[in-house]
């Protein structure tokens, strides 16, 4: 719940409690001075936290943020915010239906790029906030870093341990050599009819995805990793879960079904209807569950 107190001119006070997104921006467009705060209820207490107008106002004045539900995520106990809204939908339909959960938001970010500037907006207002993403990011350290700080960490403090797990997933995701992709093309090569058939298509897919590394992390997920090197992998991951940042552990969100013939949109409406139909789906209620509980 927010509380809302304006300030006029004449001297007189009048204090708001509310649940409404729309009645906050409202007031933001107003003339008069407004001060903003956070009540979180836990158990038997009620801790407050003063959002200042200024950090509210910049929110809605970015079109990104502006735009989006992300303010919404203002009047929940934890947000988590996912790369796509699809994702985001899966993960929301497990939380509810495995944990009867309502006081967590979730929100997407429409992939990677944007999931820092999402993270420093809702710290700004004191929510929780966790992020769910695929395991490809390890292989970006640019936008892992950015995240990683948005939460509040040191890249000092993992920079090490990060490197290792990099270097490992360099060697063994190396770009396969021109001999390996002939080698894959060669039915192609052979047919000589004068247009492509489905078996062309996949052919030309395959080699295309062979060169790929971040297809190849997020079909293995954590698996792809030996005894070696796991143990620095989870040392790691710890670290991300402290601060709520969460590696999808089977890759990515579709991995949790691999029976499920499709990518995106496509994917989680089948899923959404086996859930209801009461597909177990027990990888993907543990992940949730804990990130819910941290």
């Amino acid at each position: 719940m927010l509380s809302v107190f304006y300030f006029s001119n004449i001297e007189k006070q009048l204090f708001v409690s509310t649940h409404s997104i729309d009645f906050i921006l409202g007031s933001l467009n107003g003339q008069k001075e407004i001060s903003i705060t956070r009540i979180n209820r836990k158990e038997d207490k009620n801790p407050t936290q003063n959002i200042e107008e200024s950090k509210i106002r910049d929110i809605w004045g970015n079109p990104l943020l502006r735009f989006s539900n992300i303010l919404d995520g203002l009047f929940y106990k934890k947000v988590i915010i996912c790369e796509s809204e699809s994702d985001s939908m899966f993960y929301q339909a497990v939380a509810y239906l495995e944990q009867n959960n309502y006081d967590t938001f979730f929100t997407n970010a429409n992939g990677k790029g944007q999931i820092d500037k999402i993270i420093k907006a809702l710290k700004i207002t004191g929510v929780e906030t966790h992020t769910i993403i695929d395991i490809d990011i390890l292989l970006d350290n640019k936008k892992l870093k950015k995240i990683w700080e948005s939460l509040g960490g040191n890249w000092n403090d993992i920079s090490e341990k990060y490197g290792i797990i990099k270097a490992y997933l360099d060697a063994t995701l190396k770009r396969p050599s021109r001999e390996e992709i002939k080698e894959i093309l060669q039915p192609f090569l052979d047919n000589t009819s004068e247009t492509l058939n489905e078996e062309d298509i996949h052919i030309l897919n395959m080699a295309i995805s062979s060169s790929k590394e971040s297809k190849l992390l997020k079909e293995k997920g954590f698996n792809i990793f030996d005894e070696k090197i796991r143990g620095n992998l989870d040392e790691l991951n710890n670290l991300f879960i402290e601060k709520g940042l969460h590696l999808v552990p089977v890759g990515e969100l579709e991995n949790f079904d691999s029976e499920i013939k499709e990518h995106g949109p496509s994917w989680t409406e089948k899923a959404l209807i086996k859930l209801k139909n009461g597909e177990e789906y027990r990888e993907a209620k543990i992940f949730i569950s804990g990130i819910i509980n941290s």
